[in-house]
């Protein structure tokens, strides 16, 4: 099973879906973090403020160590999305 967590920050593009999906209030400018398993399941955690503060809550709630840059996201965000439009 492989699972991916990705952050991102809330723009015009995705701030529907995201808040249609947490049942939450985001504000376009502030960040999220989804864990997607298998581009099917998945959860969303947030708000927060910033990439850093993102980042914080990912390594202590996940173990997370290591990031990896935009482009190995660009794929991960599109599972997201779908997922997030087929709820």
């Amino acid at each position: 099973m492989q699972t991916k967590l990705i952050f991102s920050n809330i723009t015009a593009e995705n701030v529907e879906d995201v808040q249609r999906s947490t049942n939450d209030t985001f504000k376009i400018g502030m960040w999220f973090l989804s864990k997607v398993i298998e581009g099917h399941q998945f959860e969303i955690y947030g708000s927060f403020e910033s990439a850093d503060a993102t980042m914080k809550f990912a390594h202590e709630h996940h173990g997370i160590t290591s990031y990896r840059g935009a482009p190995e996201f660009d794929d991960g965000m599109d599972e997201l999305l779908e997922a997030l439009k087929s709820q």
